[in-house]
């Protein structure tokens, strides 16, 4: 075999070994930057609640005290915290018209229903990774609703950062005193 076909050969060889490395280069550099992304998205800020339970109580003066328990967890790399909490109420003045109405918790204000756990209030500092809990109240006077059947509720927390994030309780049971 002449020598001009051996380096064809040996420069054919040398090409294909160049590409198999470069193809493995990509497909490590793929993975490398899927977990980058990955790692980047565990530090975005998020807040997880949970609705543990809730009931209302009708109080004096006509006065509603809607008590709910919320779990609030972060499962980011990054701490957060509560800046805000707010009860949004929805209700129908008419078959086409929806209003809702946003209600700051009731502080200083407790429920006999949610006096025996902890108070979740605004602000409140959850590190990475963990977990806090309590009860809100929300003191709804007769006026606000305007006697309208209330639609909906929504319970929206802020974070740190003004991320909203919601968690909506279906039913809303009324505590009665046990006689």
């Amino acid at each position: 075999m002449p020598a001009k076909d051996w380096t064809d050969v040996v420069v054919a060889g040398a090409a294909i070994a160049a590409l198999l490395v470069s193809l493995r280069s990509l497909r490590v550099s793929s993975r490398a930057l899927q977990l980058s992304e990955k790692q980047e998205r565990r530090k975005e800020p998020r807040l997880v609640p949970k609705l543990l339970d809730s009931c209302f109580e009708d109080l004096a003066e006509g006065d509603r005290a809607y008590s709910l328990s919320l779990s609030v967890g972060n499962p980011t790399d990054s701490d957060n915290a509560i800046a805000q909490i707010e009860m949004h109420l929805r209700y129908r003045i008419d078959d086409s018209a929806s209003i809702t109405v946003k209600l700051s918790p009731s502080v200083g204000t407790c429920s006999p229903a949610s006096s025996i756990g902890p108070r979740l209030v605004a602000p409140s500092r959850i590190a990475a990774h963990d977990t806090i809990s309590g009860w809100c109240d929300f003191i709804v006077k007769p006026g606000i609703v305007g006697g309208h059947m209330i639609d909906g509720y929504k319970i929206v927390l802020t974070d740190s950062h003004q991320v909203e994030t919601a968690v909506e309780p279906f039913v809303v049971s009324e505590k009665r005193h046990a006689v």
